[in-house]
């Protein structure tokens, strides 16, 4: 069975998190699926933003949900990571679509909300790519994704916290892919996730002996912040 790489916000390591130029050197390396996270914005656009707020990983300040669109585009999102990206600006999810090819899988994180989820599957319809795309859900997020595109692909996100219990409530809700996080990742549960046809994500391994390991136990993606190394590991890339 093999094991593909998952590139955790883009190539955060090397590039700012959640942003075109990591999206697009996660693509030159090759990998399989891209993760990021989509948050709505004070009038009602959906941007990319893992925290609350944009203090973190812009030079502004304020929670998403209080800042508008224009606002936010303002902010640089580049500098802290380097100054050779001073001035990449905070991608809308519309935008970060259009750079996605067809043949990589999207990981969306859904962030705060219901209207996230209203917001995310308009967006993938206009451009006819649901079939490539996993919402990373809470129940209720799941049950309103279902309600609008029945059979939509799902990351079970509820009950993350106690190991067993969050893959049972995985098999329970018909989730179709689980996101386990590495201090809960056995061989053990990744089988029982499998013989529930379920696949299994692992959050996150950026060395390559624990990578190694993964591969060993049949995890099915790895996320990394490192997708280079994480390639390498696979043996797709060169050194």
């Amino acid at each position: 069975m093999a094991t593909y790489c998952c590139a955790h916000r883009g190539a955060p390591n090397t590039h700012p998190e959640n942003t075109i130029p990591a999206f697009a050197e996660a693509m030159e390396l090759g990998v399989d699926m891209i993760e990021f996270d989509v948050r709505v914005t004070a009038d009602g656009y959906a941007v990319l933003m893992h925290d609350a707020t944009v203090d973190r990983t812009t030079n502004g300040t304020g929670a998403v949900e209080e800042l508008t669109l224009a606002e936010i585009k303002q902010l640089d999102a580049g500098s802290w990571q380097a100054p050779k990206f001073a001035g990449t600006e905070v991608p809308t999810f519309a935008e970060t679509l259009e750079v996605m090819p067809p043949d990589i899988l999207l990981n969306i994180e859904l962030k705060a909300g219901e209207l996230v989820v209203d917001l995310v599957i308009a967006h993938l319809k206009k451009l006819d790519m649901i079939a490539q795309s996993l919402l990373a859900a809470r129940n209720d997020q799941a049950a309103r994704a279902r309600e609008l595109v029945p059979g939509i692909k799902v990351i079970n996100f509820s009950r993350q916290d106690g190991a067993d219990e969050y893959v049972d409530n995985t098999i329970e809700t018909g989730a179709q892919y689980i996101q386990l996080p590495r201090r809960h990742t056995t061989p053990e549960r990744v089988a029982r996730c499998h013989e529930h046809d379920i696949i299994v994500n692992v959050f996150k391994s950026d060395e390559p002996d624990d990578q190694r390991l993964l591969m060993d136990w049949g995890v099915d993606y790895i996320l990394t912040d490192n997708p280079r190394v994480l390639m390498q590991t696979l043996g797709r890339l060169g050194e």
